[in-house]
């Protein structure tokens, strides 16, 4: 197994002794300094740890949210001085591992090694749940589009984007600006979606919907939108046309709605559809994700500490993803 330390004290080296003289693992000690670059190189499967020594509590839970959205990779926390007082909420937050300073005192042993790569594939093979409500309700649009037929009825993932402030947007930049702009939000948001064959379906120069097929298992969409809204500041950065401040809504649902062409929806009736417009539209908020009851059984296990209850809208529990700093 790979692990990785970050630490800036000597004594760090002691502590995985035994670790360190195997033969059968392997082990990096790497500097805070460009830790994210670190983190984007170190092959899948690392485990990684922490040491927390000499950083103040906002910059650990800062550390800490962002390890835990580690695809592929873990994360143990090395506290020697016990400044972390909810050492439950950690594996909460997708944590494998918790070195108090009894356990530091001790040292890392192997047999130490082989208990948490136990656990990390006990809960790597936790079922996902399955929404079987769908099955009696209408039929599944399966894993890929190939079954889905013009006319019937299916449920689908759903994706509403809405640029914000499109109106306001429209005066700054003229017609010409404007119409150059909404295309780049288009492109981005295809980039994102097209890899997990999602098909614009209602939509407008603004924005509208974006379906998904749905196998009842899985609603890829959630961590894709996640991970769109944690790079919304790069992605403004790289694209001049983004480079002026466009924000964006989301709302995922899961809902069902008989399927028509992109073009041939304007007499479609769907409760589904007017549901997640009536979200996007009337209770959304500038610069948000959003999640419906439906939908939030889907959201990736570490990533389900990072949405907070909103309530309910039109008979609906709503999910808002909190802002998470990187």
């Amino acid at each position: 197994m790979i692990v990785a330390v970050f630490s800036s004290f000597n004594d760090i080296h002691r502590f995985f002794e035994e670790i360190d003289s195997s033969m059968e693992h392997s082990i990096y000690y790497l500097d805070w300094d460009g830790y994210e670059e670190h983190l984007r190189k170190m092959p899948v499967e690392t485990l990684f740890y922490i040491d927390i020594r000499n950083f103040k509590k906002d910059k650990i839970s800062e550390l800490i949210d962002c390890f835990s959205l580690l695809e592929e990779k873990h994360y143990g926390i090395i506290d020697p001085d016990s400044v972390i007082n909810d050492v439950g909420r950690l594996f909460h937050n997708g944590a494998s591992d918790y070195i108090s300073k009894k356990v530091f005192e001790s040292g890392y042993s192997s047999i130490r090694l082989k208990v948490v790569n136990r656990f990390i594939l006990s809960r790597e093979y936790e079922p996902e749940p399955v929404m079987e409500i769908f099955e009696d309700k209408s039929e599944l649009s399966g894993e890929n589009w190939t079954c889905v037929e013009t006319g019937r009825n299916y449920t689908f993932g759903m994706l509403f984007a809405e640029v914000d402030d499109h109106q306001q947007w429209k005066l700054r930049l003229g017609s010409e600006k404007y119409e150059q702009f909404m295309r780049s939000f288009y492109n981005i948001l295809n980039s994102v979606v097209e890899p997990i064959m999602g098909r614009f379906w209602m939509w407008s120069d603004t924005g509208g919907i974006v379906l998904f097929p749905f196998d009842g298992k899985d609603c890829r969409i959630i961590k894709a939108a996640f991970e769109m809204f944690l790079n919304r500041h790069i992605i403004s950065t790289e694209n001049p046309d983004f480079d002026i401040g466009m924000t964006y809504h989301f709302v995922i649902h899961i809902g069902e709605t008989i399927y028509e062409d992109r073009g041939f929806t304007s007499e479609l009736i769907s409760e589904s559809v007017n549901s997640i417009f009536h979200i996007g539209n009337h209770y959304s908020e500038k610069d948000s994700l959003y999640i419906t009851e439906e939908a939030e059984k889907f959201i990736p296990l570490r990533l389900r500490e990072f949405f907070d209850d909103q309530g309910m809208f039109e008979g609906r529990h709503i999910k808002k993803m909190k802002k998470v700093h990187l």
